[in-house]
């Protein structure tokens, strides 16, 4: 949590992370739930009581794993002087047991306490699926660490109540919700991102049903994000190639259909997961997307013909 400034004639600390963020930082780090934990390393295997981390590079040219107790901080390096690369190399599979076998050697007759939480940090109860404070519907919550006026202190919202049909076709909102007859069904309020990744990668979900075609509420919030362009950015096209831009967004679960207008002109709907290509005009080129709730979203490129 420290860092030395090199004013010339002296060195100076300067922290980085309070001692409650690095308490709650190194805790994290200590857990042996996870995913980099080698399959070699059983929890009888006598894992040492350490925060670890590791790393692989890009082409697998380095494996790498660092931990630390309040004794020791020891860094695995493991690779090539040469820089080539080793299809086999992971930093879970190949540095992080070395780490282990290092701290177990070094600590074995003396072995580190572990650290001291600061008198400021305090625990609550969190959903477990978020990390946020719990809402009447989260049902599994833990225990866990937090710093009073520091961590946020945000509702959990990894689940929508939804107003649905019987027959599970139609949703609606509180401006078109029938006298009777309806469902309240819980949804996981995902982000459209990973919306769009599951999508993508055939992975299932629980879709909202689409909203009742009648209601006329207008939506003034979590419009569409366009993916294919980005705002503010210049695209240079080659008039000899017929170039065409793409225009994709992603959106909420319970949207259906996209709407692309081009300098505020209607271009065409699309589906929500489809895309759409154009043959901008050369200079400013204002792209807007609306979603089936009217909740619209606006970028602003600039096109250059080469």
């Amino acid at each position: 949590t420290m860092k030395n400034t090199d004013t010339g004639n002296s060195r100076k600390k300067q922290n980085i992370l309070s001692p409650s963020a690095s308490y709650m930082l190194s805790t994290i780090l200590s857990k042996v739930q996870r995913p980099d934990l080698p399959s070699t390393f059983a929890l009888d295997a006598g894992l040492p009581k350490i925060a670890w981390k590791t790393g692989t590079s890009y082409g697998r040219r380095d494996a790498w794993s660092v931990g630390y107790n309040n004794k020791y901080t020891v860094a695995v390096w493991v690779g090539n002087f040469s820089g080539e690369g080793v299809p086999e190399i992971q930093g879970s599979t190949i540095a992080a047991p070395l780490l282990f076998e290092i701290f177990n050697n070094i600590d074995r007759n003396m072995p580190a306490q572990w650290f001291t939480a600061p008198a400021e940090i305090d625990e609550r109860w969190v959903c477990s699926v978020s990390g946020e404070i719990p809402d009447h519907y989260c049902k599994d919550q833990v225990l866990d660490y937090y710093i009073p006026g520091v961590s946020v202190n945000k509702s959990c919202t990894h689940l929508s109540m939804q107003f649905i049909s019987n027959d599970s076709t139609i949703s609606y909102c509180r401006s078109c919700l029938p006298d009777s007859s309806y469902l309240t069904v819980p949804y996981a309020n995902f982000d459209p991102a990973l919306i769009s990744f599951y999508d993508k990668e055939f992975i299932q979900y629980k879709s909202i049903p689409p909203h009742e075609s009648s209601c006329t509420r207008i939506y003034g919030e979590l419009g569409p994000e366009i993916t294919s362009l980005k705002e503010g950015l210049e695209y240079y096209l080659d008039p000899l190639d017929n170039m065409q831009l793409e225009l994709k967004a992603d959106s909420q679960n319970d949207v259906q259909k996209l709407s692309w207008f081009i300098d505020d002109k209607y271009v065409e709907t699309v589906g929500a997961k489809e895309s759409l290509f154009f043959t901008p005009k050369s200079g400013k080129v204002k792209i807007s997307c609306t979603d089936d709730k009217g909740r619209n979203t606006d970028i602003e490129i600039k096109v250059f013909y080469l």
